[in-house]
């Protein structure tokens, strides 16, 4: 099990406070302070030694006896530490080595915590994406987001970038503390362009909203540049960027991600929610992040180009097996088909209901044994879609086509 470790990265000669892990117990309590300012090997050792002495001290003290099992206690808690002979907190991967791998990909310059978590965080103003987003807005104040639609292209596909940015405008009310993107998005494969970023940062800046820049799907942009809205000037102020390993790195079980925030007192509030949710980052899961980020970089490249090539693979095979059926143009980024389902064609088959996508998504698993998502599960506007996952092998991808091909073609022959 692990803790959340504060450390004073001036101290260390990095830049800003860091929230790092290191293993331990999981146990639920605060780092003292001058552990934070210590943190290298020989340091600890110093420190543990002066304060089993002290310990020992008190124990010729009756008076303070019973506090002695919680004195050794707090010692092996915080000494129980796998720090490297170059004061790396895990490993060799330090929470400098994160804020500098935000500097070399987002241009953002962290001078505040970074915070080791599973990534979710609630939304007020949203494009669609995964529906736990949704509930979490709702559950931290009983309100639920405002959702902005997106906008249909000329071919009936959808894409982030096709956003209305006057209908974000409109949506915002006196009480929007929040606006959330999602960029590349899930499920749409859009990608946010600089001038929409742009406009974004100033209605974020003139209704004084704070932003959550939900940046799952950095590397995976074919198309065009991915930007962090927390690189343009004076954004970061007022911006969390979230990230994560899973997309990156296909190690979606893992379950390790970070974010960056500014702001000390929002830092604290945001470690506290932390601690009380999901407590802390498991060992197991903290190795193989580690080992992402140790091994060689070049995967995440690679990754990429046989994802854009898996992708334009099932374009162009769900143009044969279901002409008429699907329509959608591949994303600039993501790893998903996000098509949309001709109503007329449903109809006449009988695949109806009060979602097509529902039905259409249950007629798949059922007769086709493939699995994809209702459109309507990411908002109300994705109602008509379907999501399909592209990061699946050649060979399910190939054989799922068929499989599509094949059910399809028993609804006309009957």
């Amino acid at each position: 099990m692990d803790v959340i470790l504060l450390t004073d990265v001036d101290k260390l000669g990095t830049r800003g406070e860091v929230v790092g892990v290191a293993r331990g117990y999981a146990r639920n309590f605060l780092l003292p302070r001058k552990m934070a300012e210590v943190a290298t090997p020989a340091k600890l050792k110093e420190l543990e030694r002066r304060e089993t002495q002290r310990a020992r001290h008190d124990a010729s003290n009756g008076d303070q006896a019973r506090d002695i099992a919680a004195r050794l206690e707090q010692l092996e808690l915080r000494f129980d530490v796998n720090a490297g002979p170059t004061g790396s907190l895990f490993g060799s991967v330090t929470p400098s080595d994160i804020a500098d791998k935000i500097w070399d990909e987002a241009k953002i310059r962290v001078n505040g915590t970074l915070i080791w978590t599973n990534p979710a965080l609630s939304n007020l103003v949203d494009t669609a994406w995964v529906p736990i987003d949704l509930d979490i807005s709702a559950l931290a104040d009983g309100h639920p987001s405002v959702q902005v639609e997106f906008r249909l292209t000329t071919d009936g596909s959808v894409t982030l970038g096709g956003w209305n940015i006057d209908d974000v405008e409109r949506a915002i009310t006196p009480k929007t503390r929040v606006l959330y993107l999602n960029s590349p998005n899930n499920p749409s494969g859009g990608v946010l362009t600089k001038e929409d970023l742009e406009r974004l940062a100033a209605i974020a800046k003139a209704k004084n909203l704070w932003v959550i820049s939900d940046e799952a799907y950095e590397d995976v942009v074919y198309r065009g540049e991915h930007i962090s809205i927390a690189s343009l000037p004076g954004m970061y102020d007022r911006t969390i960027p979230v990230y994560t390993l899973s997309k990156s790195y296909a190690i979606t079980g893992v379950r390790v991600g970070y974010f960056a925030i500014k702001d000390k007192a929002l830092r604290d509030r945001a470690l506290k929610i932390v601690l009380y949710t999901t407590s802390n980052v498991s060992s197991i899961a903290q190795y193989g992040a580690v080992g992402a980020l140790e091994g060689s970089q070049q995967c995440i490249a690679d990754f990429k180009t046989e994802l854009q090539f898996r992708r334009d693979m099932f374009y162009k095979g769900l143009q044969e097996a279901a002409p008429g059926v699907f329509s959608g143009t591949p994303p600039d980024g993501a790893f998903y088909a996000f098509v949309k389902i001709n109503a007329d064609w449903a109809k006449s088959a009988g695949i109806t209901g009060d979602s097509v996508s529902w039905a259409m998504a249950e007629y798949l698993i059922k007769n086709a044994r493939i699995g994809c998502v209702p459109g309507v599960d990411f908002g109300a506007g994705c109602e008509g879609y379907l999501r399909f996952c592209t990061c699946r092998s050649r060979e399910e991808l190939t054989g799922a086509l068929a499989s599509m091909k094949e059910a399809l073609a028993r609804v006309h022959a009957a």
